[in-house]
């Protein structure tokens, strides 16, 4: 039985713990301050019977990307950061760009957190511009990352084991943050298409990064993971390296074929039958099976 190293033994050139622990700690805040504060106010509200309408959908949209990329996607990008480079066995690239990346991508979350609501709320000119520039910064920084990890990969390996490890998930952790980066890139344009929707970001576009971020990111991160550790906790054989990567184009394919229905549906929403979509008084589901649950007032 063979079991592949965990890391690199040569631990002296990596960036520390205390480098990446601020994303965890972000990802925290980010979660219980912003997405879970929102949680609390979206099941409260029907309950109190205030009339929902499009505020409300603005806060759908808005805690679910906080969630996502806030809580969700900060945590796993911070452990990746520290961890994926000594799988490598290569120090992380351009380690001086950390709080860098950190404190746009805070500050493009925080942005979305005020700005989408309000712009709802008020039509304000200014909040229009914060939205705009919210996804700007994103835009920057997710791809940073893809940079970052992109070019640690690139780097000479220390050892012949590590080499081997990062290779047997190297599909499922590249296409992961590259579809990280493409979702960054659609945020941008579902915020500027939002200003000629009130504030709110279309179905089609908000569901379409959702599922990148969550179908696109997170679960093949937990894969890739999953197929790394399994095999050394276990103390089993790992998992052929021509299989993981034959599971992994399948899976991706998937994905691919997932998006293509959401930006070009055989059947559009007009013509879906009438009990698809259950209304109430106040908000309508915007499209059947909505991923994002954006709703539209009705």
């Amino acid at each position: 039985m063979r079991s592949l190293p965990l890391t690199s033994p040569d631990d002296q050139n990596h960036v520390s713990f205390a480098r990446t622990a601020p994303y965890l700690r972000a990802a925290l805040l980010l979660g219980s301050g912003g997405g879970f504060a929102l949680a609390s106010i979206l099941t409260l509200t029907p309950l109190s019977g205030i009339p929902l309408g499009t505020w409300w959908a603005a806060l759908v949209q808005t805690h679910g990307h906080l969630q996502l990329f806030g809580w969700a996607g900060l945590f796993v990008v911070g452990v990746a950061l520290y961890f994926l480079p000594r799988l490598r066995g290569a120090p992380l690239a351009w380690p001086a760009l950390l709080p860098w990346v950190l404190g746009v991508l805070i500050s493009s979350l925080i942005l979305r957190f005020l700005s989408q609501p309000l712009l709802v709320v008020t039509g304000w000119f200014l909040w229009a511009l914060l939205l705009v520039l919210s996804g700007v910064l994103e835009a920057l920084a997710l791809p940073a990352i893809l940079l970052m990890l992109v070019h640690t990969t690139l780097r000479r390996s220390v050892s012949t084991s590590t080499l081997e490890g990062i290779h047997s998930i190297a599909p499922f952790i590249l296409s992961a943050f590259v579809g990280l980066a493409l979702a960054g890139i659609l945020n941008l344009f579902n915020c500027m298409t939002a200003l000629a929707s009130n504030g709110l970001v279309p179905a089609m576009g908000d569901e379409a990064n959702i599922t990148l971020g969550l179908f696109g990111f997170l679960v093949p991160v937990a894969l890739a993971m999953s197929t790394r550790m399994l095999p050394l906790y276990a103390r089993i054989q790992p998992f052929p390296t021509q299989l993981v990567r034959v599971l992994a184009l399948a899976y991706f394919a998937g994905v691919i074929c997932w998006l293509l229905g959401i930006f070009f549906p055989l059947f559009p929403a007009s013509d879906a039958p009438s009990n698809a979509t259950p209304t109430t008084d106040h908000c309508s589901c915007s499209r059947p099976g909505n991923a994002s649950g954006a709703y539209e007032a009705s």
